[in-house]
Parts: structure tokens; C-alpha cells; sequence
């Protein structure tokens, strides 16, 4: 067991492990330390079958850390391969990182902010959030990658509907980003499905 973090609260009852969910920063800790293996990975598979026999272009928008998992692929292979499966389509959520990295530079040229605290990962917003108030004021005003590449996707492709395949699934509980997030409403709920 790692040392406990801010967020990573539980309590014990009936010997049980028990994630308090006021206190939850969502980084995921508790998958991977939980020794009952109790824990499980958000699998939206079936949504995506859903999503896909509707006859919607569906869009995978795939986390650039998929080559890890598959040796050897690229995201044209991947692609191909998730076109076999029904996807329209699939990209790199890495593009959308470049969108969020020129809004960065946008916000350092114009020192709009004296400090800067990037907003890329929702743990770490709701950490800010939870346990550090104080500086709520630095957080930076700019979306994770995902969420940017979403909104790449759904521009130039209209009617389509994104599914993010990658270790970091949309935030928030069940998956969903919270109304209290702080995010603007047009990038709640960016991704309906995660694989």
C-alpha cells in the first residue's frame, strides 16, 4: 500500500473498504492498490455496440498510450482495425493536445494568469477543488485533450458520436462530468461512450 493521499479517503466497516465520495478526487489509486480486486474499469463496450447499430458515425478518438497495449500498431492499424468493428472512423486523442497547447501559450503570451495550474486532468482540478480552495484562481481555463478533441470531432464531422478508448476515462461519476465541475456545459458529457 502507498502512502494515503488527499482524496483517497475510506473507511473500514464490516471489513470492507469504503471510498468516502465527498473526499474522492477520482485519480484512480483505489483500482490499482485494492487488494480484493473489487474495483473495476469503467466498460462501455455495449453502449458502443448501441451507439454503433443505430446507424450514427460513430468516431473513436484513441489515447496515444494504445501502443503499449498493442505491439506493434499504429493508429492507421487501429483504425482499420475499428472500422472492421463498425467505427466510422478513429484518431488520436492526441490532437487534441495540440489545441490545448496553443491555448496555453495564448494564456502565457497575454499573461492573462501570473500563475498557471494546468486544468488537463480532473484529478487534479478536483484536488485543487477539495482540498486547496485557495487556489481555485490559478486554475488555467482551458479543456483536457480529450475534451478538445471531442469538440474537434463533432465540428468537422457533424452528427457524429465520439467514443474515447484510453486509460483516463471521462471524469466524474459514472463517467460523466459533474454540473459542479467547472467545466463550460458545452464539454460536460463530451464522451457518451469509453472503451
Amino acid at each position: 500500500m502507498h502512502p494515503a493521499l488527499p482524496g483517497e479517503i475510506h473507511w473500514v466497516s464490516g471489513n470492507q473498504a469504503h471510498i468516502v465520495e465527498d473526499e474522492c478526487i477520482l485519480c484512480g489509486m483505489c483500482f490499482m492498490v485494492c487488494p480484493q480486486n473489487a474495483k473495476i474499469i469503467r466498460d462501455d463496450v455495449d453502449k458502443a455496440r448501441a451507439l454503433i447499430a443505430s446507424g450514427q458515425p460513430v468516431y473513436a478518438s484513441i489515447a496515444p498510450s494504445f501502443v503499449a497495449n498493442y505491439d506493434g500498431a499504429t493508429i492507421k492499424s487501429m483504425e482499420k482495425a475499428l472500422k472492421i468493428l463498425g467505427f466510422a472512423g478513429a484518431e488520436e486523442t492526441a490532437l487534441g493536445a495540440t489545441i490545448v497547447k496553443t491555448r496555453y501559450e495564448q494564456i502565457l503570451e497575454k499573461g492573462e494568469q501570473d500563475v498557471v495550474i494546468s486544468t488537463c486532468c480532473h484529478s487534479v482540478n478536483t484536488l485543487v477543488q477539495k482540498y486547496y480552495p485557495n487556489l481555485v484562481g490559478c486554475l488555467a481555463d482551458v479543456v483536457s485533450p480529450m475534451q478538445a478533441h471531442c469538440a474537434k470531432l463533432k465540428k468537422s464531422i457533424p452528427g457524429q458520436k465520439p467514443c474515447l478508448s484510453g486509460p483516463a476515462s471521462p471524469k466524474g461519476r459514472g463517467g460523466e462530468i459533474p454540473r459542479d465541475s467547472g467545466l463550460r456545459a458545452d464539454v460536460r458529457g463530451a464522451f457518451p461512450v469509453a472503451l
